[in-house]
């Protein structure tokens, strides 16, 4: 092996080395695999192990698993393009995007992600089945290694990748089960020079240029020996140094290893390479041969010892065994290997590395699974674990022996992930099972695997891997457990971008909230942004005791079709007047008409005008009816829809508006005999209300809306809040409209009058409801899910998203900690609490 550059030349998805051997390779898009669906690693894993043993008969394979940035500045640009401009909000939105990657950086520790990639060689100069073309090879390998002692330098051909291309494409087809995809040339080269800068900061443009000019480039870097197994890696003004770990012993029962998800939820990157060898039937990698002559020697110790009486060592005893078995296992035809494992950490100082060697050797002992230093071997481990480097015979004291399929037990290829690729950031996933026992900041910390939310992403089309376009969102769980903070959290992200919002506020405490934290700002002189931000907000409040809201859900403030205003106006009279609508059906059209006719005529009007009209009919009847409706109307919860429509209050297109309920009456039951007076106004009131978040999602198809309908428990206790809750998740993404549906329980997402469901749910834990959530969330209901659901502690959600992944989060509020105290919900003047 040679300690330097061997790559000749690189096209997308081939290497072709100095030596003239040909490598593809290909980045593997891992299966997102949920903590707990024991099946679904089965599945995996057996997926992973028809894939690998379909390369047989190339000879030799290599897995990389890297971890690679995550490139928040490209994913955070694109986010800024949905950012509304020219608006009350546009000021914190700019905000939130220009200090969005430092603010991440600053809270969480390591930004990556894994991508995993396969090395397979198309053409080895000590492998092949062509005589002839293996003496082809040798004599052409030998030209070149002369030429290069006489100072010369053979070039590649400019199109060599071609006589390659149906070979690579040959294996593609071999692997597209597990949904490959060839290394486009640049990311090829970085690849390569990445190994080389060992976790350094990089300007990915400055590499790329510099590689593009000479491949002699990749691996420009100072290698220093220093103390203990680290190399010292120094790139212009950025040092960092690597320790390349070998893995020399795994258990002797590798089931449910699971070794790569281990080291994936461990709190800093950690790269796994795998080079791989298939046995083959006679040489230094024919493992049936070495094993039976390993058995053979040992068998005779058991004999001898036995004839003498004598106590075998365990270790004797379990060795004979094992190699029994591997003899077992390699008549019965299944695959056998030879491999190489290394583990490769990076810090940004000696004392930093050695504490991460620790945490994985700790980890790794745990699982039974054996390391060392190797500090003497520490070069060629660092270099052997190059994309480029094939397995061989140099250091057989870090081989290991096995078979596929139990290699296969590590589990590889897979990842947790939830939410979007790009959004706002709301939390991380929680790799345990077991509780926090409250202590949310420890569950932060301990995972770098940060989720991401564009709840706006639902309904479109094209999204890869998508498996529904509902745009319907519900937040369920018990009170007290983080489901008002992350209602809020996704309100505040997603009232910046360029939608329209409309959050119904039962328990009337976000104006007041808001409010008070503006009167803070404006006093301390800070935060600009969000001063401006808050004085966006559309703030109404149903409140009967304050004049000016009165008429704010009157029907000729807030629509403009006549069709719709005829319904709703009709509706409510209906509603208030009950039994005797009937003697006024047919005569309350033609005054409504009336009204509108004014109305058009550029005069103010409001429902009193249609109860005058009303009134002045020569029917008795109407015009008993119509006085009855306007004295009924004055102080009295029925002001907050009639109105004399000089107060514009309520708007369909305003930015933000926050609609606090006060002072409703909601009844329990359907009978209205069994209602009181003022249930039965409260219900006028909300028919009103929820026709008005109706009409909200429906004005604009090309613009998005967004509906919170917090506490939504007491809306759809009613007929008219189900009504309208259907009515929105039947016509929701046509409309381009997103229900948020916030309540207590699971069970309130489904009616019995509509079976429209939820495309994501964030669900908090209610132990009394453990069964109907898993049975939601579609997750098998045994012991171990129910540990996982029950187990969350406070700030903490199961994520279901519209890709169909589910996982465990802690929800972040760290980010922007500014947003806290707009989510405060408990005041107190309590100071030993």
């Amino acid at each position: 092996m040679e300690l330097s550059n061997n790559i000749w030349s690189i096209a997308d998805g081939l290497i072709l080395l100095k030596d003239g051997t040909v490598l593809s390779v290909f980045e593997i898009e891992p299966q997102v695999v949920n903590t707990i669906e024991e099946k679904d690693k089965e599945s995996s894993k057996d997926l992973v192990y028809d894939c690998l043993a379909s390369l047989h008969d190339y000879n030799d394979v290599s897995i990389h698993s890297l971890h690679i940035d995550l490139e928040l500045a490209k994913k955070i640009s694109l986010l800024s393009q949905d950012i509304e401009q020219c608006q009350g909000t546009s000021s914190l939105g700019n905000y939130v995007i220009s200090t969005m990657k430092s603010r991440l950086e600053e809270e969480v520790s390591y930004l990556f992600e894994y991508k995993h990639y396969l090395v397979v060689p198309l053409k080895s100069v000590n492998v092949t089945s062509d005589f002839k073309l293996t003496i082809e090879q040798t004599i052409a390998t030998y030209r070149k290694n002369v030429l290069k002692m006489a100072g010369f330098e053979e070039l590649p051909k400019i199109d060599w990748w071609r006589t390659w291309q149906n070979q690579k494409d040959m294996v593609q087809t071999k692997l597209h089960a597990l949904n490959v995809k060839e290394v486009v040339k640049a990311d090829l080269e970085l690849l390569n020079r990445l190994h080389f800068l060992g976790g350094q900061y990089y300007d990915k443009e400055s590499e790329l240029i510099a590689l593009e000019n000479s491949i002699e480039n990749v691996d420009e870097t100072i290698i220093e020996v220093v103390d203990g197994n680290a190399l010292k890696l120094t790139n212009g003004q950025e040092t960092s140094y690597v320790a390349t770990i070998p893995v020399v012993s795994y258990p002797k029962n590798v089931s449910y290893l699971h070794l790569q998800e281990e080291l994936q939820n461990l709190e800093f990157p950690v790269d796994s390479v795998y080079k791989i060898r298939f046995s083959t039937q006679r040489g230094f990698f024919s493992l049936f041969s070495r094993a039976r002559n390993k058995r053979k020697n040992l068998g005779n110790t058991v004999e001898e010892a036995a004839e003498n009486d004598d106590v075998q060592k365990i270790e004797v005893l379990e060795s004979h065994q094992l190699l029994e078995d591997f003899q077992e296992k390699h008549e019965n035809k299944e695959l056998m290997i030879t491999y190489l494992h290394t583990l490769t950490i990076t810090g940004d100082s000696i004392e930093e590395l050695n504490l991460k060697f620790d945490i994985l050797f700790a980890k790794l002992k745990e699982l039974e699974v054996e390391v060392v230093k190797a500090v003497a071997d520490r070069i060629y481990l660092f270099y052997k674990s190059r994309l480029t480097e094939l397995l061989d015979n140099e250091r057989p004291s870090f081989l290991q022996y096995g078979s596929l399929r139990g290699l296969c037990e590590n589990l590889m290829f897979t990842t947790k992930k939830v939410g979007t690729e790009i959004g706002f950031p709301v939390g991380r996933v929680d790799n345990e099972i077991a509780s926090w026992r409250g202590e949310v900041e420890k569950a932060l910390d301990s995972s770098t695997n940060v989720v991401f939310s564009n709840l706006l992403q639902a309904n479109k089309i094209g999204v890869k891997g998508k498996e529904t376009s509902n745009p319907h969102i519900a937040i369920t769980g018990a009170t007290g457990n983080g489901k008002s903070f992350l209602t809020k959290l996704l309100f505040t992200y997603h009232s910046l971008l360029k939608i329209n919002v409309l959050y119904v506020d039962p328990k009337a405490e976000m104006r007041r909230q808001y409010l008070t934290v503006l009167e803070e700002l404006e006093q301390e002189g800070t935060n600009e942004e969000l001063q401006e931000y808050i004085r966006s907000i559309r703030f109404v409040t149903l409140d009967m005791n304050k004049k000016e809201n009165w008429g704010v859900l009157d029907p000729f403030s807030f629509l403009q079709s006549k069709s719709e205003l005829r319904e709703l106006v009709t509706v409510l009279i209906a509603s208030v007047l009950g039994d005797t609508y009937k003697d006024v059906k047919l005569f309350l059209m033609p005054c409504i008409d009336r009204v509108l006719e004014r109305r058009e005529s550029g005069e103010s009007v409001g429902m009193f005008h249609v109860f005058e009209e009303m009134e002045n009919h020569a029917k008795e009847k109407v015009s008993e009816a119509g006085y009855y409706l306007k004295s009924i109307s004055e102080d009295t919860l029925l002001s907050l829809c009639f109105s004399d429509g000089s107060q514009q209050v309520l708007k369909a297109d305003n930015k933000i508006t926050i609609v606090e309920i006060s002072g409703l009456d909601m009844p329990q039951g359907t009978d209205k005999d069994e209602m009181t007076e003022t249930q039965l106004r409260s219900l006028t009131v909300m028919y009103a209300l929820t026709y008005f978040c109706a009409i909200f999602g429906e004005r604009e198809r090309d613009r998005e809306t967004m509906l919170f309908l917090d506490e939504a428990w007491q809306i759809m206790s009613t007929p008219a809040g189900r009504q309208v809750v259907n009515r929105i998740k039947r016509t929701g993404r046509s409309f381009n409209n997103f229900l948020v549906l916030v309540t207590q329980s699971v069970k309130d997402l489904k009616t019995s009058e509509d079976g429209t469901g939820f495309g994501t749910v964030f669900a908090f834990p209610e132990n009394s409801e453990t069964g109907a959530i898993l049975e939601h969330l579609r997750v098998e209901d045994d012991d171990l899910s129910r540990a996982w659901l029950e187990n969350q502690t406070m700030g903490q959600c199961i994520y279901y998203d519209t890709f169909g992944r589910k996982e465990r989060i802690t929800v972040d509020g760290t980010i922007y900690p500014e947003f806290k105290p707009l989510f405060k919900t408990v005041e107190t003047k309590l100071v030993a609490v």
